[in-house]
């Protein structure tokens, strides 16, 4: 790969198409973080602590390893620690022919991809399918023979139209809404038959066993509800001490990579399907993989293993913002991907990586958790010139620099030099065309500023006033001053009307004598005939008897979980209700979010299969923040289920031209009644 860099980036630079899409995709993202951050109170004091947490969990990564497997294991999840690729791929062979599987599903996981899963399992004749919808796009290419990865942002509409049209049999059609529902309809039939479900984990957590992940189709869910059988695969650096850190992250992490407070589905998982919860699987595996990142831990590179996959150093990296992610030839691009491979994988290999750095330090100032990646790269770059001979003229370059900039005097003096030589190089529109030798690489691709004849140091260290007066208002310890509210349930439900009504959702504040009849006149205006309903809600149980009334029919959510046939059928059954209708044991008035555990009556599906999610929220389960509701007994939920869902706005997707379409995976409309 190192003697192919260059002409990768080359047939890069060379795609327009790339080129256009690259930079609609890192600015529109980019611009979206520093919008999201800007309303984000604390902001430095919460990227401190997270990176605290990071710091302190890869310092003891050996303690929290051995604690979290023994929790994931008194919850009744079975665990591997692979040392390798192999042994992780190996592991999960042995359960897919155990289970005599023949289709997995798998949603994005970077660790599937890094230890090289889907052609393992199709080595053994098992069919792997992506349903994260950028990946099953690229999957469908690559079956046409188009085997270089397809990334998200070079995706059309025009492109995808035809794809489908071929592979799936569809009509031609540019509309989003139609390109999602074939996409919708062709994985369905994956998830109702398959025999494996595979996922990532965004974050492990050591005291309460829980494995979690965050996404906005719904695929996440879907592949580790549906199936008998769900595989996580996770790097062994993954790690939270506690739920209250967890809420740190999930602050960061969204805001970081899509510009949202908070993603439509966090996902947490304690175990496989518990007593009489009517849905989840019979097994739940977690695989931890090693695969170089506990010898990381101990270099100097340890400090690589903070990154939480954010992805927000490459919408700000100037170099991965013209050459794109597939030059790099790893599973891991940009800025943090020059420091991971090469940590994980060998300087001998992608060391190279880190030389493809201005190192202007924006991905430094736009890591959520503060990792100084110039520092890490210019490590990496020492270790690499130790290993790898330079030419003789380069090295002999080097020096040369080396000496100038070791003197102000010979800096200065070549300053002036260059300004007066540049007035004879080529120029377009003030800017030089083309540079001598041994400089000349540079204006192969890009054009050059002409020196300065008058330096920046020069003019700032001119204009410096010789006094400067500080002046330091003494205010004594800061407080903070919360607003007095007649009414402060009232100000959280107005604060969670708000936010969910910003993502698309819909809020309806009721007397409870007149919620019933609402819900069943907007049933009539949809025209609904089958409904998914959770069974232990109060309010919902009451509903229920006045639906039968109203003759709405009420879909039975058991599914028989040993009869693979019987099972099948039935998902299919119950995608037929047009709503599902829940309760929620809590909301959070920052985000809109709302809190489902999955429990005896209450199913998982209900807010899944259906494309509208009716919401029965009492007024005082809505919390402040999710840290107040844990610290409010919302630990204990943890407990008492295998899979608590924190579900915010409707499923949403924004992989094709960074246009967001609601209800591809999950309901695409969430409505929340509040009975007073």
């Amino acid at each position: 790969m190192r003697d192919n860099f260059h002409d990768y980036i080359q047939a890069a630079l060379a795609d327009s198409n790339l080129q256009k899409s690259l930079d609609l995709n890192t600015e529109y993202r980019a611009s979206k973080r520093i919008s999201a951050f800007s309303e984000l109170q604390n902001t430095d004091e919460l990227q401190n602590r997270a990176r605290e947490i990071r710091k302190d969990v890869i310092e003891n990564i050996d303690v929290y390893k051995l604690k979290f497997v023994s929790k994931l294991e008194e919850n009744g999840i079975r665990v591997f620690m692979a040392a390798d690729g192999r042994e992780a791929c190996d592991y999960i062979q042995k359960i897919s022919r155990e289970k005599g599987a023949k289709i997995v599903a798998k949603s994005k996981s970077l660790v599937s991809e890094e230890v090289g899963l889907n052609r393992a399992l199709s080595n053994i004749g098992v069919s792997v399918i992506e349903t994260d919808l950028s990946k099953y796009i690229a999957q469908l290419h690559a079956e046409e023979g188009e085997h270089v990865p397809l990334p998200s942002y070079t995706l059309r509409r025009e492109d995808v139209a035809s794809l489908f049209q071929r592979k799936l049999g569809v009509d031609y059609s540019t509309n989003l809404e139609d390109i999602f529902c074939a996409a919708r309809l062709a994985l369905k039939e994956v998830f109702f038959s398959c025999d494996i479900g595979i996922s990532g984990v965004n974050f492990g957590v050591v005291d309460t066993g829980t494995i979690c992940l965050v996404t906005n189709e719904g695929n996440g869910r879907m592949v580790t509800t549906l199936p008998r059988v769900h595989i996580a695969l996770m790097g062994v650096e993954r790690l939270v001490p506690t739920l209250e850190d967890l809420t740190v992250f999930l602050k960061l992490l969204a805001r970081s990579t899509s510009g949202q407070k908070q993603v439509s589905y966090v996902t947490m998982l304690q175990g496989s399907r518990w007593g009489k919860e009517p849905d989840g699987p019979d097994e739940r595996h977690v695989i931890m993989v090693d695969n170089g990142r506990l010898e990381m831990a101990k270099s100097e590179l340890a400090e690589g293993l903070f990154c939480i996959r954010c992805f927000a150093c490459l919408n700000v990296c100037p170099v991965y913002r013209e050459i794109g992610g597939a030059a790099y030839g790893s599973v891991y691009p940009g800025p943090f991907g020059s420091i991971v491979s090469p940590g994980l994988f060998g300087i001998d290999n992608f060391g190279h990586l880190a030389c493809a750095s201005t190192l202007c330090g924006a991905c430094r100032d736009a890591c959520p958790v503060k990792i100084n990646i110039p520092l890490l790269l210019l490590r990496i770059r020492n270790s690499y010139r130790k290993t790898n001979n330079r030419s003789f003229v380069l090295r002999k370059a080097m020096q040369i620099y080396s000496w100038f900039m070791l003197s102000h005097v010979r800096y200065s003096a070549i300053q002036k030099i260059a300004a007066f030589a540049s007035k004879f190089f080529p120029r377009r529109n003030g800017w030089i065309t083309k540079l001598p030798m041994p400089i000349s690489g540079w204006t192969k691709t890009r054009d050059f500023p002409p020196f300065s004849s008058n330096p920046f140091r020069s003019r700032v260290i001119h204009n410096i006033p010789k006094t400067v007066d500080l002046i330091m208002e003494t205010t004594g310890q800061s407080k903070t001053i919360r607003p007095s509210y007649p009414d402060e349930i009232s100000e959280k439900i107005s604060k969670f009307k708000t936010e969910l009504e910003s993502l698309g959702g819909s809020f309806c504040l009721c007397d409870k004598n007149e919620m019933n009849k609402k819900i069943i006149e907007h049933l009539k205006a949809l025209e609904v005939s089958n409904i998914i309903a959770w069974k232990s809600n109060n309010h919902i149980t009451k509903l229920l008897e006045e639906f039968r009334n109203a003759g709405i029919g009420i879909l039975d959510d058991f599914v028989p979980y040993n009869e693979p046939g019987v099972r099948e059928s039935r998902y299919y059954k119950l995608s037929t209700a047009e709503v599902g209708i829940t309760g929620a044991i809590a909301g959070f008035a920052d985000t809109g979010s709302i809190v489902l555990p999955s429990a005896e009556g209450q199913s998982q599906i209900s807010s899944l299969l259906p494309q509208t999610h009716i919401v029965i929220l009492s007024r005082d389960q809505i919390f402040e923040t999710m840290e107040e509701w844990l610290s409010q007994g919302g630990r204990r939920v943890y407990e008492n289920s295998s899979n608590v869902c924190i579900v915010t706005g409707p499923s949403c997707s924004g992989d094709i031209e960074i246009t967001f379409e609601k209800g591809l995976h999950g309901p695409r409309e969430v409505i929340v009644y509040c009975p007073e």
